[in-house]
């Protein structure tokens, strides 16, 4: 428990001493999820790797939400109920030997937006990997994994069920060329069988090969990614979840990066069996300058074109715009402007302005900061379409004292509200270091036979229910409250 001007948060049992500072185990969630905006929910870690939630969203509006993770040994359980639906996991992994091992598992979704089904079954596999030395002086490093399996499956909506018998094998060549180039090749193959149904079984290989290039160019550094994927099918099945299309793709990913500058480009190309185009076609040119006086300010160019050849739509667009950060009154504050027009018709979509900055106000022992940011943007009021637009705003409120500090903050962007939390602690002196366990010494060998004495993981040489030595001396004395 931390109390901060009289108000009392709850923290959990875990205190993790790090370089960085305490990291605590906060017994609750507030802040924002895909899919569901804002979470808040009481999260308490329980034993044995159990963490239960339970609270509410607000996506749109207020809904419950409960989630359940308990992991022992090799068996794992995980429970999902939100606005969404239902998600339900379950895995026991059972060691083969070998490195080898077999899972029993069972799959339940049943979520709106999802592909609801329902899965059960059992599943075998291993994962090799080894190095072979080569010629160059370099090694040639090859993973491999290898799935096999037999279960139940069924999709309600569709009213599809039957067995399935998949398998999968994967394998993964990577080398260094020089000391600047590396090449890696990825090849996955897939065979699904479906007895007694109909289609009854589909394959696929998929073959992914790339080469990076990566190192000094004069005084700039530099990076470049150039790869293919091939992806052959034959077959069907009555599964949409199984659903393999046949895809074809080059893709090139590059950097370079002179003293302040940076400039980034990428690219992926569809090529026949799929609809020819640009998947994604994409620039951005970043600085990072030193105006003096603690502010840096940033300007960036981003071009995004892969809209106009056949890419996704809505991807057709050129921005630039420039942020100003720097100390006001000791605190971080922003000032940026963004401008963002279509690529083909330079017809003007975004002009948004941005500020964020703090201010303290001091109290009878301790202080409130107080750190609002608003972000409008004027497109249209500029086109004489209307009035300025509210595009964001938010406020972050953390309240400190000697003994520590929580913050709370919201933010509201494009309709969603996103909400968190933090708690601050002050800087822990240790009065003398930390005494490591002792190793327990076994006896000396007799006649009579006697248990193993050695240390088990996770062993402290305490009783249980009682600290171990390892925190021995820890205080919670205050020295400050700017340390987290």
């Amino acid at each position: 428990m931390v109390e901060v001007l009289g108000v009392r948060v709850p923290l959990g049992e875990t205190l993790t001493l790090g370089p960085e500072g305490p990291d605590l185990d906060v017994p609750f969630v507030l802040g924002p999820r895909e899919d569901l905006g804002t979470v808040a929910a009481y999260a308490p870690r329980g034993r044995d790797g159990v963490r239960v939630e339970l609270g509410g969203t607000t996506s749109l509006t207020p809904e419950p939400l409960a989630t359940l993770r308990a992991e022992a040994g090799g068996t794992r359980i995980a429970l999902e109920a939100d606005p969404r639906g239902l998600w339900l996991q379950g895995r026991a992994r059972h060691p083969l030997g070998g490195g080898a091992w077999l899972d029993a598992f069972s799959d339940t979704r049943l979520r709106d937006g999802d592909e609801r089904r329902l899965r059960a079954g059992l599943t075998s596999g291993i994962d090799p990997e080894t190095r072979l030395p080569l010629g160059t002086g370099g090694e040639l490093r090859v993973q491999g994994a290898l799935r096999a399996g037999a279960e139940i499956a069924a999709e309600p909506d569709r009213d599809v069920a039957g067995p399935r018998l998949p398998f999968r094998a994967e394998a993964r060549l990577r080398t260094p060329l020089t000391s600047w180039a590396r090449a890696d090749l990825r090849l996955t193959g897939t065979a699904t069988a479906y007895p007694g149904m109909t289609p009854g079984g589909r394959a696929a290989l998929d073959v992914a090969p790339s080469l990076r290039l990566e190192g000094p160019l004069g005084p700039a550094s530099g990076r470049l990614v150039l790869g293919a994927r091939r992806r052959v099918t034959i077959g069907d099945g009555p599964f949409e979840f199984d659903d393999v299309s046949a895809r074809a793709r080059l893709r090139a990913d590059g950097r370079l990066r002179a003293g302040p500058l940076t400039l980034q480009a990428r690219g992926v190309r569809r090529l026949a069996p799929e609809t020819p185009g640009w998947e994604a076609l994409s620039g951005r040119a970043t600085a990072e300058l030193a105006l003096g006086a603690d502010w840096t300010l940033r300007p960036a160019l981003r071009a995004e074109l892969a809209g106009l050849a056949g890419g996704p739509s809505g991807e057709d667009w050129l921005q630039a715009g420039a942020t100003a950060e720097g100390p006001i009154a000791g605190h971080a504050s922003s000032f940026g402007l963004q401008v963002r027009s279509g690529a083909r018709d330079l017809t003007l979509r975004r002009v948004r302005a941005s500020a964020a900055t703090g201010f303290e106000v001091s109290m009878p022992g301790g202080s409130v900061v107080l750190e609002p940011s608003l972000s409008v943007d004027v497109a249209p009021l500029l086109r004489g379409a209307g009035g300025p637009a509210l595009h964001a705003h938010g406020l972050r409120v953390t309240v400190n004292d000697c003994c520590g500090g929580w913050m709370l903050g919201y933010e509201r962007e494009d309709g969603e509200t996103r909400l968190a939390f933090g708690v601050t602690l002050p800087p822990l002196q240790l009065d003398r270091p930390p005494q490591p366990s002792l190793p327990t010494i076994p006896p000396l060998p007799s006649l009579e036979p006697s248990p193993d004495p050695s240390p088990q993981p996770g062993d402290s040489g305490a009783a249980p229910g009682e600290p171990g030595p390892a925190l021995a001396g820890a205080s919670g004395r205050a020295e400050g409250r700017d340390a987290r």
